[in-house]
């Protein structure tokens, strides 16, 4: 009987030791369940927050059954809020691929319009708009210093003088962004012609062109050359 009696009390002390164990153990896990839920929420670019806390949750409720007692609450209110974060994730990863598809048609759509515009004007003359349009298709097709996300690059403005000679052309202070959350882009376009004309750099310099022929502002007219003065008569 004291054998008995013995492990019985053997086998309480045993199971309170492991209610207890189980019970810190649900303590730890449902803090750090509302500590990786709250995070998940908070950070939608990636999942591994609402990963954490989804095991977390897990392990917080075996050891509640363990120790049997309630599931907390904190535990809860952290496995809402992971499920709500890895929502926004999802959301937030789908407009960004959305945008980025909308701004991809968006270019091919202007690169398209553009070289319809080029096609149906004269290769061999130069005015200001087919000097633009020449300007935007090239930063639409290459990009520009280095970058190459031309789906971003918007907000053209071209209202800079065009110099112009037989052979060589400038177009001055072209602006664009290459983001949207991006400043304006000032660049200078300098342009040649052979069979037809066509852009050769853009650089955020001076194309070095000296407008010889006059020079084109935004308008499309032209400065007129400088008046020599007459000379004097002779006495």
């Amino acid at each position: 009987y004291a054998r008995q009696t013995a492990a019985e009390q053997f086998a309480a002390q045993r199971a309170l030791q492991v209610r207890s164990q189980a019970a810190a153990g649900q303590a730890r896990s449902a803090r750090s369940t509302l500590t990786w839920g709250v995070l998940s929420a908070l950070c939608v670019c990636s999942p591994i927050a609402a990963v954490i806390a989804f095991v977390s949750y897990s392990r917080s409720k075996e050891a509640a059954r363990q120790a049997g007692v309630a599931l907390p609450g904190s535990a809860r209110a952290g496995f809402w809020l992971s499920l709500l974060g890895v929502v926004w994730f999802v959301g937030f990863w789908g407009y960004v691929i959305w945008s980025v598809q909308q701004d991809g048609e968006r270019v091919e759509a202007r690169k398209l319009e553009l070289s319809q515009k080029l096609n149906k004007s004269d290769a061999n003359r130069l005015d200001h708009e087919s000097a633009c349009e020449l300007a935007e298709l090239y930063l639409l097709t290459n990009g520009y210093d280095g970058n190459t996300q031309v789906a971003q690059f918007k907000d053209f403005e071209c209202a800079g003088a065009l110099k112009t000679e037989p052979s060589l052309a400038a177009l001055e202070d072209l602006k664009f962004r290459t983001s949207s959350s991006g400043g304006l882009q000032t660049v200078a376009v300098c342009l040649k012609h052979g069979d037809r004309w066509f852009v050769d750099r853009v650089t955020h310099r001076t194309c070095d062109v000296d407008a010889v022929s006059g020079v084109a502002s935004a308008d499309g007219g032209k400065k007129p050359p400088p008046k020599r003065a007459a000379p004097a008569p002779n006495h």
